[in-house]
């Protein structure tokens, strides 16, 4: 649903989607968002993988997918 309505390619696609782990103990402690806008299933990147999955359809040749993500999910992403 992430890129839902969206027509055409573009140069870049940015995005800062949820990326916790749902299990992640620090979530209790982080009440300012509404849970969904922080965790993205038992690994995080449920999101990800998704708007990665995705942006494939929407990015003209050569471009940009760029994702915030956690500090020990680099390789993964």
């Amino acid at each position: 649903h992430w890129m839902e309505g969206l027509d055409g390619t573009f140069d870049a696609i940015v995005s800062n989607p949820p990326y916790i782990a749902a299990a992640d103990p620090h979530l209790a402690s982080l009440t300012h968002e509404p849970l969904q806008a922080l965790a993205s299933g038992a690994d995080g990147l449920d999101d990800i993988r998704a708007i990665i999955a995705q942006a494939r359809a929407h990015l003209a040749p050569g471009g940009w997918l760029l994702l915030e993500h956690g500090w020990d999910q680099a390789d993964m992403v």
